[in-house]
């Protein structure tokens, strides 16, 4: 932490009180509704240096998942969803790092709307309003009205169903949805919450809930879900193949950025898809040594690769929310894995995510660690957010970020 950050820092610290916080969570509260999602006391600050890089990492980040050559590698195999080519909305999603002392560290990429997006501004605001932050900027200022512009193509459509998963590993996420159905009508536009299973096809193959047709389908199904326990979901899937512009984003975005997309960019001195060398550089220098489990002969072979499995994370290659993900796995633990599932495994050099000084309501000052998370809209680093957190595979807290 250089000396300007830790002066932000205790200027935060100054003018906490535990009566601001309150406020700011009850302006949460009134937005969303009744909810169980944690909002951190305390922002990430964060240099404005610092920051510049991660957008251009970001930036590179998506030129290579744009790339044709990459694109032509990973279409090439069979997939469960239809694969239609990517139109220039279509590239929505984040990519999350971690970042110390020692640099910034590229720990996953999701190419799909990603978790609570819809708060994005909103949370931001309430912070903003709610402590005094100087002359900093609100960088997620006008995401909102940016998310509307790209489900509606401009405001053409007037219609939106947003589609959501049934089952209950989505139940948390019900009250954003509500706010996000809530934010399309603040910005004029007839917006229904609807489950993706309930859907009906009508003569054409378009689709429709209770008999009512929509002009576009936000479509907040991870396809993970779909592939996985497909037969709720074989309408929703046939409305796709049949009518694939209606939907936004193209779910072939998550095929592009599993995990498998880490040990591409562990790879690029080897095959860079055709990116500018500036793009390759900027990837290389953000990225931990990954590869597939698959590759290695034996769980040892893999532990002593990375100089031991203390140096290692295990992670599936399309799964979400830290499921199945081992940090400096046990011999017990990686060897389960390798054994039976190291087909569907990356293992990723470990990298610590920094640490971050956080006050309680209670006004106790302890320190956390932290990702960063930077958000790409139409195919530009737009939005960033941090998650906090004791312990890296347990809860996490939505983090403000303030560039300074």
């Amino acid at each position: 932490m250089n000396d300007r950050v830790g002066q932000h820092y205790d200027a935060f610290f100054r003018q906490f009180t535990a009566e601001r916080y309150r406020r700011y969570v009850s302006g949460l509260e009134e937005a969303i509704g009744p909810h169980n999602y944690t909002f951190a006391t305390t922002p990430l600050f964060l240099p404005e240096e610092r920051f510049a890089r991660l957008v251009d990492i970001t930036n590179s980040v998506v030129r290579l998942l744009g790339a044709p050559r990459y694109q032509e590698m990973v279409t090439s195999t069979p997939w469960f969803m239809a694969q239609y080519p990517l139109q220039p909305s279509d590239y929505f999603g984040c990519v999350d790092f971690h970042v110390s002392d020692e640099g910034e560290k590229l720990i996953e990429v999701n190419f799909c709307p990603p978790g609570h997006v819809g708060l994005t501004e909103m949370f931001e605001q309430r912070f903003f309003e709610a402590f005094d932050l100087g002359t900093a900027r609100r960088m997620n200022e006008g995401f909102e009205k940016a998310l509307v512009r790209l489900v509606t193509e401009n405001g053409k459509d007037k219609s939106v169903a947003i589609a959501v998963n049934h089952t209950a590993r989505s139940k948390s996420y019900v009250p954003h949805y509500r706010y996000v159905e809530r934010l399309f009508a603040m910005h004029g536009v007839d917006a229904r919450l609807v489950y993706a299973k309930d859907v009906a096809l009508d003569a054409g193959s378009r689709p429709t809930w209770n008999g009512e047709r929509f002009d576009r389908i936000f479509n907040l199904v991870i396809p993970r879900n779909m592939q996985y326990e497909p037969e709720p979901f074989e309408r929703y899937r046939e409305a796709f193949r049949a009518h694939p512009t209606l939907f936004f984003p193209n779910p072939l975005g998550w095929k592009l950025a599993t995990k498998a997309f880490l040990t591409v960019c562990s790879d690029l001195s080897s095959e860079s898809y055709g990116i500018a060398n500036e793009d390759r550089e900027r990837i290389e220098s953000a990225t931990l040594e990954t590869h597939h489990l698959s590759r290695f002969r034996s769980a040892s072979e893999a532990a002593d690769h990375f100089g031991g499995a203390a140096n290692v994370v295990l992670k599936p290659l399309d799964d979400y929310h830290a499921r199945g993900v081992f940090i400096a796995p046990s011999t017990e633990q990686l060897e389960r894995v390798f054994a039976g599932d190291r087909e569907r495994y990356v293992a990723q050099r470990y990298f610590p995510s920094g640490s971050m000084p956080r006050i309680s309501p209670e006004g106790e000052i302890g320190m956390y660690q932290y990702s960063v998370r930077v958000g790409f809209v139409d195919g530009r680093a737009f939005s960033v957010r941090s998650y906090s957190y004791t312990d890296p595979l347990g809860a996490d807290e939505i983090t403000p970020v303030v560039i300074v």
